[in-house]
C-alpha cells in the first residue's frame, strides 16, 4: 500500500534527485520559480539566496581590488628596474644632445657671416647677409605649424634623427655654395627642417616619463637650448676664423649628420619598443586589428584635413 502511494506520487529517491536537477535547469533558463509537486516548497531557499549574494559580493570585491592594484601600479611608477633606468637615461641624453645639435646648425650662419663678408670672391655685404638670415624665421615659423601634425604620423625618433641629418646636409651644401640665390634657398630649407626637432623630443619625453616626473625632465631637457647656444659660436666661429668661412658651416653640419645617424640607429619611440612595460597604464578598450587600422587611418586623414583647413588656409596665420 505504501509503495503504491509512493509510486503514484512519483517521488522515489532517484526521482527526487532528477526533479531537483530539472527544476534548477528550468529556473536558470526560463526564470520561473519551480516547486516540488509533493511538498509545494520553493527550490531556492533563504540559505541558497544568501550564498549567492555572498558570492556576488566576493566577486565585486575582487574587481575593486584589481582596479585599485592597477591604479597603485600607475601611481608607483617611479619604482623602475635598474636596466630600465639605464636605458631611459640614454634616451634622455639622446634627445638632449640631439636638440642641442639643432642649435649648432641653426646658428652657424650667424657666426660665419663676418668671414663671408670678408671673402672677396663671394661679393656679399651686410645687406646680402640680412636677406639670407631674414628668410630663416619665416620658414621656421611655417614649419612649426606643420611639424606638429607630421609628428603625429611619423616615428618621433626617425623624425628627430632624420631632421638633424637633413639640416646637417643643408649646412654642408651651404658651405660649398657661392651664389646669393642658392644661399637663400638652402637657408630656407634649413628653417623648414629646424621645426622637426621640438615636437619629436616632446613626444619621446611623454612616452618615456610618467606624468608625476615629466615636469622635472622637461625642465632639464630645456638646457639643450643653452648648450647649443653656447657651443655654436665657439665651434662655428673658431672653424671659420681658422680654416675659412666654409668650415664654419661644415663643422656643425658634420656633427649633426653623425649625431643624427646615432639617434636613428639607437633611439626608440617608447619603452614598449625596447621590451619594457609602459610607464603609465592606459585604460583603452580592446579593438580588433581591422578596427584599429581603420581608426588610425581616419585619425591621420582628420589631421591632414585639419592642417589644410584650419592652419594653412588661415590668412591670419600667414599674416603673423
Amino acid at each position: 500500500m505504501i509503495a503504491l502511494k509512493t509510486q503514484a506520487c512519483g517521488i522515489t529517491n532517484l526521482g527526487r534527485a532528477r526533479l531537483k536537477i530539472a527544476s534548477r535547469y528550468r529556473r536558470d533558463k526560463s526564470g520561473f520559480k519551480v516547486t516540488c509537486a509533493s511538498q509545494q516548497r520553493p527550490f531556492f531557499t533563504k540559505d541558497s539566496t544568501r550564498t549567492r549574494l555572498q558570492i556576488l559580493s566576493t566577486q565585486r570585491t575582487e574587481i575593486i581590488l584589481s582596479a585599485t592594484n592597477v591604479e597603485i601600479k600607475s601611481q608607483n611608477s617611479s619604482i623602475y628596474s635598474a636596466e630600465f633606468v639605464k636605458v631611459r637615461a640614454g634616451v634622455f641624453l639622446s634627445i638632449l644632445l640631439g636638440y642641442s645639435c639643432y642649435y649648432l646648425t641653426r646658428n652657424s650662419l650667424t657666426f660665419t657671416a663676418p668671414a663671408m663678408v670678408a671673402t672677396p670672391n663671394l661679393g656679399l655685404d651686410i645687406t646680402s647677409i640680412g636677406v639670407i638670415t631674414s628668410i630663416f624665421p619665416i620658414c621656421y615659423g611655417c614649419s612649426k605649424f606643420v611639424s606638429g601634425v607630421v609628428g603625429d604620423m611619423l616615428s618621433p625618433a626617425i623624425m628627430l634623427g632624420g631632421g638633424l641629418m637633413a639640416t646637417g646636409v643643408v649646412n654642408i651644401a651651404f658651405g660649398a655654395s657661392s651664389t646669393l640665390p642658392l644661399f637663400c634657398i638652402l637657408w630656407a630649407m634649413n628653417g623648414i627642417l629646424q621645426g622637426f626637432g621640438a615636437p619629436s623630443c616632446a613626444k619621446i619625453l611623454t612616452s618615456w616619463f610618467a606624468a608625476q616626473e615629466r615636469g622635472t625632465y622637461w625642465g632639464m631637457w630645456n638646457i639643450a637650448h643653452n648648450l647649443g647656444g653656447f657651443a655654436a659660436p665657439i665651434l662655428a666661429g673658431t672653424a671659420a676664423r681658422t680654416f675659412g668661412w666654409s668650415f664654419g658651416l661644415w663643422a656643425p653640419g658634420v656633427i649633426a649628420v653623425v649625431v643624427g645617424v646615432i639617434i636613428v640607429s639607437t633611439l626608440r619611440d617608447s619603452p614598449e619598443d625596447r621590451g619594457f612595460p609602459p610607464v603609465e597604464v592606459k585604460d583603452v578598450p580592446a579593438r580588433s586589428n581591422e578596427a584599429s587600422s581603420s581608426g588610425d587611418q581616419k585619425s591621420s586623414n582628420a589631421l591632414i584635413r585639419n592642417l589644410f583647413r584650419n592652419v594653412l588656409s588661415n590668412p591670419f596665420i600667414w599674416y603673423l
